[in-house]
């Protein structure tokens, strides 16, 4: 095979400020930056292999920049050139083939991946589009793999989650939540808010205490911002069972080790206490077990009359109003909190708790109520 006869490279005046201000310019593509190199070390006399090692380029490369420009003209160096020959036809059955490959899963045709990726997908095309009669496929490439997929908006490697309802009584359950808060914004409304009480309950589980190892640096002049050391070390997880009341927005609380029936009970009688005697209360609440078991239901029947259960349904803890509030607690006291024990932590939740009641706030549902009937 001869050897490619090397071609003298003349950049006018203009040309060469052209290429220099390429080379100056950070938002240039790769291309770009690459040719005006490859240009401006040919125009300073320098060999297609010198050019080459210094560039990390092929020889091969640095000719078909130079030809470009001598063909085609400066402007021509900046972007890839169409490429000749006719492109190759995909049929509608092989692009099928590819769509029905991405509809299934890796594991289906004997892969470890959970999800395809294109690259992986390329491989599984290319390897056996033959035996499928696609030759059309032998050659794919990963972004002809993209363009077959994204034009059916197929997209193979993310996940979507849904949340499939379960609850066959989930718009029973949502209704009867809905129709306590009417309830009880119809007894605000008539003044009737001693005759019943409305309380929305739940609870926080798994708050680890955390202290650090080294200390917080406050902010000053120069830093701005409290500085923490990336350790840490971790102490026991405690739960925090809560119930706001819906018409004062008072808080309710007991910080124990665990959620248990035991716990659940403890948190009913603290309520049975704060409430008036022989007054009903009323409670929206999740279907944690401990709110229907045995220990509970024993407790209800020793005390008959004085609570009634409104369970949200599967799923639906968002019909729940403490939920709000249980999230503000968590991004405004909990996140980034360092204590020295699980009682520093318990101290603490409960001093927030008391400085909430000092100036309660109330909620009110609105989603939804007006489509109901009383």
């Amino acid at each position: 095979m001869s050897r490619p006869v090397t071609k003298i490279v003349r950049l006018s005046n203009d040309e060469a400020d052209d290429v220099a201000k390429v080379l100056r310019e950070r938002n240039q593509t790769h291309t770009a930056f690459r040719n005006a190199t490859i240009l401006s070390l040919a125009n300073s006399g320098k060999s297609p292999k010198d050019i080459a090692n210094e560039v990390h380029v092929t020889c091969k490369t640095v000719h078909t920049v130079i030809n470009k420009y001598l063909k085609h003209g400066l402007s021509s160096c900046w972007s890839d050139l169409e490429r000749s020959g006719r492109p190759v036809s995909i049929s509608d059955e092989a692009k099928c083939y590819v769509i029905g490959l991405a509809c299934n899963k890796p594991t289906a045709y004997g892969y470890p991946h959970e999800l395809w990726t294109i690259d992986l997908l390329k491989q599984h095309v290319r390897k056996h589009c033959m035996e499928k009669n696609y030759p059309e496929l032998s050659n794919a490439s990963k972004s002809t793999v993209w363009r077959i997929l994204n034009k059916s908006d197929i997209k193979p490697h993310k996940i979507k989650y849904y949340l499939a309802r379960t609850d066959e009584m989930f718009e029973e359950k949502m209704k009867n939540v809905l129709m306590l808060y009417k309830e009880f914004s119809f007894s605000i409304e008539q003044g009737l808010t001693d005759e019943c009480f409305y309380v929305s309950f739940d609870d926080k589980t798994a708050m680890q205490a955390l202290s650090n190892i080294h200390e917080d640096r406050n902010p000053n002049l120069k830093h701005g911002f409290t500085s923490r050391d990336d350790e840490y070390k971790r102490h026991e997880t405690l739960s925090l069972l809560v119930s706001i009341d819906l018409v004062s927005g008072k808080i309710t609380a007991l910080v124990r080790e665990r959620h248990r029936s035991f716990e659940f009970i403890e948190h009913l009688k603290l309520l049975d206490i704060t409430y008036p005697k022989g007054k009903l209360i009323k409670i929206v609440l999740d279907n944690h077990r401990a709110h229907s078991s045995k220990e509970t239901m024993a407790y209800l029947e020793s005390v008959p009359n004085r609570f009634e259960f409104v369970f949200t349904p599967k799923h639906g803890s968002w019909l729940n109003m403490i939920e709000g509030w249980i999230g503000k607690l968590s991004q405004v006291l909990l996140c980034g909190m360092r204590v020295k024990s699980k009682e520093e932590l318990s101290s603490r939740i409960m001093a927030y708790i008391d400085l909430i009641n000092e100036a309660p706030m109330v909620s009110r549902w609105r989603y939804k109520l007006d489509e109901l009937d009383v």
